[in-house]
């Protein structure tokens, strides 16, 4: 199943200090990958596979220094981890996974994303075979207070606040028993 292309928009404070990402969309299973797991079950890719039917990531990072502009890009950059973020990572997810049909059906999720930095950085996490997490944000112009210049295509910096929430969003759910997520 392809999945519908989500809705990205995102840009830079005029003081080119706070980034502000919105990623958006629903029917989210390209090539089968869409994933939620079960909170009982660590690492058990094959009973949490289904479809995002909905999801909303709303992400405000706050930098130290200004970002800066690339002449090369024409993107104003900033390759720091952010001081603090803030944001919510909300959506329904559809388990139709065919190995343990007890975890099927609608899980809806409310995450609030709070805290300094990345969670991955924090925590020296590496993907193999050992590349350090990093940092790039990027948007082309600084946005006019109360709206948000677009982002032509789900770049990477886009993918790197996803990625990060998505990071953070792992934190909180680790050690957490039991589906108390669960809607029916």
């Amino acid at each position: 199943m392809t999945s519908s292309a989500p809705t990205v928009t995102g840009g830079w404070s005029p003081s080119y200090t706070q980034f502000q990402l919105t990623v958006a969309g629903g029917n989210g299973n390209s090539g089968g990958n869409g994933r939620f797991w079960p909170a009982p079950a660590s690492g058990a890719s094959d009973i949490s596979y289904g479809e995002f039917v909905d999801f909303n990531l709303n992400l405000n990072a706050h930098f130290a220094s200004p970002a800066s502009l690339n002449a090369g890009t024409g993107w104003y950059e900033s390759a720091a981890m952010p001081s603090s973020m803030t944001g919510t990572l909300t959506g329904i997810f559809h388990n139709t996974q065919t190995t343990d049909t007890g975890y099927n059906g609608y899980y809806r999720f409310n995450y609030t994303l709070t805290g300094s930095g990345s969670w991955a950085a924090d925590n020296s996490a590496t993907w193999v075979p050992a590349y350090p997490p990093s940092s790039l944000w990027a948007a082309p112009a600084a946005a006019v207070p109360a709206t948000v210049a677009p982002v032509p295509s789900l770049g990477q910096g886009a993918l790197l606040g996803l990625s990060l929430a998505l990071g953070l969003m792992a934190a909180l759910r680790q050690g957490v028993r039991g589906r108390s997520g669960r809607a029916g």
